[in-house]
């Protein structure tokens, strides 16, 4: 895969990667990996909402955690809906409330018009 880097195929094999490296378990190496896939930053974003879900649901707490407080702001809020809520779950579980409700701040709040107000 790193002689086809600087080709066409290069990003679509270095995601190929990244994903492979996330279905074995191996969420350290999946986020390093994601860094060094060429790309925009939309695509990088994307992977690592797909590592974050999948390390939320398998990962064990003491890599979970780690990888966890590594992340930026702009990289939780792009997660689902329902990714956010697992993720502050298990924040939660864990022991992290502030954490959990930082989270959970990510979340659209619905819109209420002015008739319902009243």
């Amino acid at each position: 895969a790193k002689e086809l880097k600087g080709t066409a195929l290069g990003p679509r094999l270095g995601r190929t990667h990244v994903l492979a490296l996330l279905k074995s378990g191996q969420f350290s190496k999946a986020f390093s990996a994601k860094e060094e896939v060429a790309g925009n930053t939309q695509d990088r974003l994307l992977l690592n909402s797909i590592i974050l879900a999948e390390m939320t649901r398998s990962a064990n707490d003491l890599e979970f955690l780690n990888q966890f407080l590594q992340q930026r702001p702009k990289e939780i809020a792009v997660l689902q809906e329902g990714d956010l809520i697992d993720l502050a779950a298990r924040l939660l579980n864990l022991g992290f409330p502030i954490h959990a409700q930082k989270v959970l701040e990510n979340l659209a709040q619905p819109q209420v018009s002015e008739a319902a107000k009243i």
